[in-house]
């Protein structure tokens, strides 16, 4: 089927169950939306335009990101998952190598027929069922390569399955580095932030990420609460697909509850975050588990203070200025994780409300060197898959990549142990979270009060504003 032209989205319709001769595919059980997906669609393409001849496979569900591929030229192929069909449909392609993003289908298929089957780790794991971990397991001995996404996730898979650490490598996910690093206009910018009721001197954080329970957006939303009352020319800004009606209204609600209208806003998805970057002064992310999350690195190429919980890339920035990484209270390794396990805790909650403090009276940015933003950009990450490519259909699959964490700034500072003030301002935001709002308020005054002269915080609204966010459900 010929390819269509840049910026057509062919209807789900026209996908057929074809698969030209390729030289390299990448297979996914599901092509629907989402940063994989566009992920899987820029590596491709990036391969086409090296001399490779590369295509898609979809073995499940298409749309949204299958039509995005579509309409940037790469070929998908839409075909509904059989044994003895998929073989018949590898053997007419005859593609010398495999990249398998979340599939594991076929991979004794592509073992007998002598093709080199590489899964691309994009995740910690930890949710598989015990139907998904068999299958998992299973494919282990019919893989080529593991490439995991991040230091992290190599750990987690090497530690949860039967992995051998030879076959398992890391290239790190990168993004594009001049898309969110690029000028930003002083006009643009105070336009921007008055389209969703922002001032331009509001300090403004920024929570990018889709609304499933495993972000914990609504820890982003109480911690603030919290700062919100200390800090009242402030906002925050939410920003993610809403793939979950139940958070979307939890969150919707709660900003009602709290009283935040105006303060608060919940802007759905956006195809340009860019420029919600480029209007912000902080970053924060509350996330439970994340591979190699590309909102942490887009931060950072916008220059946005960080407060982010240790999961993913997170580690490699501990100590840097400018970021604070917070425990994530998320125990992931647990052998089962449920919907319960991605609640809020109240030490959750805490943790960011004071690292978000610090950060909003220091006022610190990361400033990375140009050398580390160029390091990070997605264009080095696909010239990593490709040099491992050409390895393995060569039959030289030596493999030696510097991944951008090496090149990372040091030394770093070891964190700030909390004096007696924070510890006190912590427990009492642990009292609130747990109800206990009008007996902890009296001690409460004095001791905030005493912290914020301490550290030169203006206080220009009740303390006794806090209260307003006790929930006691």
């Amino acid at each position: 089927m010929p390819h269509t032209d840049q910026g057509q989205s062919p209807p789900l319709s026209e996908f057929v169950s074809d698969l030209p001769a390729c030289d390299i595919l990448m297979q996914m059980d599901n092509m629907l939306e989402g940063g994989m997906e566009n992920v899987v669609t820029e590596q491709a393409a990036f391969f086409a335009k090296r001399g490779y001849k590369a295509a898609i496979l979809v073995l499940g569900e298409v749309g949204k990101g299958a039509e995005k591929a579509r309409s940037f030229g790469v070929h998908v192929c839409h075909f509904p998952y059989d044994e003895d069909g998929l073989e018949r449909l590898i053997r007419h392609a005859g593609p010398k190598l495999v990249f398998a993003h979340y599939s594991v289908k076929g991979a004794r298929i592509y073992a007998e027929l002598d093709i080199p089957f590489v899964q691309v780790l994009h995740n910690a794991y930890a949710w598989f069922s015990d139907a998904q971990t068999a299958a998992f397991n299973q494919a282990i001995p019919w893989t080529s390569l593991f490439v995991a996404v991040s230091e992290a996730v190599r750990e987690y898979s090497l530690a949860h399955f039967p992995i051998a650490a030879e076959k398992c490598v890391v290239i790190s996910n990168g993004i594009e580095t001049r898309r969110f690093s690029g000028p930003k206009s002083q006009a643009s910018r105070k336009r921007l932030r008055a389209s969703y009721g922002f001032a331009p001197d509001d300090y403004l954080f920024l929570s990018v990420g889709s609304l499933v329970n495993v972000k914990r957006t609504m820890a982003a939303l109480k911690a603030f609460a919290h700062v919100r009352a200390l800090c009242p020319n402030s906002g925050l800004l939410i920003a993610g697909y809403p793939y979950s009606a139940e958070i979307v209204r939890e969150l919707t609600n709660s900003i009602e509850e709290y009283g935040l209208s105006g303060q608060v806003v919940y802007a759905g998805h956006n195809a340009s975050p860019e420029e919600l970057y480029g209007m912000a002064d902080a970053f924060v992310h509350a996330a439970a588990i994340e591979g190699g999350q590309l909102t942490l690195l887009e931060a950072l190429a916008a220059n946005l203070s960080i407060i982010i919980t240790d999961v993913g890339f997170a580690r490699h920035f501990a100590g840097l200025p400018g970021i604070a990484v917070v425990d994530g209270h998320f125990d992931y390794h647990a052998s089962k994780i449920t919907n319960e396990l991605f609640q809020t805790p109240a030490a959750l909650v805490a943790d960011l409300s004071l690292a978000m403090l610090k950060t909003y009276r220091e006022r610190k940015r990361p400033d990375l060197p140009a050398l580390c933003l160029d390091a990070m950009d997605n264009a080095a990450t696909y010239e990593a898959y490709l040099a491992l490519a050409r390895g393995l259909i060569s039959g030289k699959p030596a493999f030696c990549w510097e991944d951008w964490p090496a090149r990372l700034p040091g030394p770093r500072v070891a964190p700030e142990v909390q004096d007696s003030e924070e510890l006190h301002l912590r427990n009492h935001i642990l009292r609130v979270e747990a109800g206990e709002r009008e007996k902890a308020i009296t001690e409460r005054d004095a001791r905030i009060h005493a912290l914020l002269q301490s550290r030169s915080w203006r206080l220009t609204a009740p303390l006794r504003a806090l209260g307003r966010f006790t929930r006691t459900s």
